[in-house]
């Protein structure tokens, strides 16, 4: 039940000795994620565009665990598998791996918009998932994890948001897919559909000046944090129980 699951996921999980990718992680839910595994003991690879904001993030990171940066654009297969040919030689194995990577825009109606930017979207969010867990999973043994960032847009059709929302939709597909062509590997996979998130990409998509999304309430935000539990793994620090139907768990 959502309430037991809840319940489940509040106490935290020790991960001394694991090692975790996560992408997307110079900031937002991919920092928070990064920081919530190292501080349960984890040695996490933040992996991102930005290979000074990651660097900056991974050298904060002092309790717990350890971290480090590497630069990667999740749309370049050569690009992600250089990554983790990295990890293979110097941390030897991926015990978690959270694909977080994604962007929202173009922020505006189907006719109107970018077609350059609607490709970028669908290839971060969908192909994007799609490079890291193909090129991480000979690496990831046993009782590993694979997380994957999905979004409520995937049920919810919004015209100034269609490359994201298509982008979410496909992804739940792989996601389960994922989970089915893993199972046989004692691999877990799992969708989390975080609600509103006060990060750079939901002020762009809350705050928009078009009115196309409403406005950022402050009250229904919530922030993405890496807890316990065997049935969720990854979870909100101040979930509003009315965000419960939102989470996508194993199939």
């Amino acid at each position: 039940s959502a309430g037991a699951a809840l319940s489940t996921s509040r106490a935290r999980v020790e991960l001394v000795g694991r090692i975790a990718l996560v992408t997307g992680a110079s900031r937002g839910i991919g920092l928070a994620t990064a920081r919530e595994l190292a501080a349960a003991g984890a040695h996490v690879v933040l992996a991102a565009r930005s290979i000074e904001k990651c660097e900056a993030a991974a050298a904060d990171i002092t309790a717990g665990g350890s971290a480090r940066a590497a630069a990667v654009d999740v749309t370049d297969y050569g690009q992600v598998d250089m990554v983790v040919r990295e990890i293979a030689g110097r941390e030897g194995r991926i015990d978690i791996v959270v694909n977080n990577a994604g962007v929202v825009g173009p922020l505006a109606p189907i006719v109107e918009s970018d077609p350059e930017i609607r490709a970028r979207t669908i290839a971060t969010n969908l192909t994007g998932v799609d490079n890291v867990s193909r090129a991480a999973i000979d690496l990831v043994p046993r009782g590993g994890d694979f997380i994957n960032i999905c979004s409520s847009a995937a049920d919810d059709a919004i015209e100034a948001m269609s490359a994201y929302c298509a982008s979410k939709a496909v992804l739940e597909l792989l996601t389960k897919a994922m989970a089915l062509g893993f199972v046989d590997r004692g691999i877990d996979v799992l969708g989390f559909r975080p609600g509103r998130v006060d990060t750079y990409a939901g002020r762009q998509y809350f705050s928009d000046g078009r009115g196309i999304a409403g406005r950022l309430d402050h009250h229904v935000i919530i922030v993405g944090k890496f807890l316990s539990g065997e049935l969720l793994k990854l979870v909100a620090q101040h979930l509003n129980p009315a965000e419960l139907d939102d989470l996508v768990v194993k199939q």
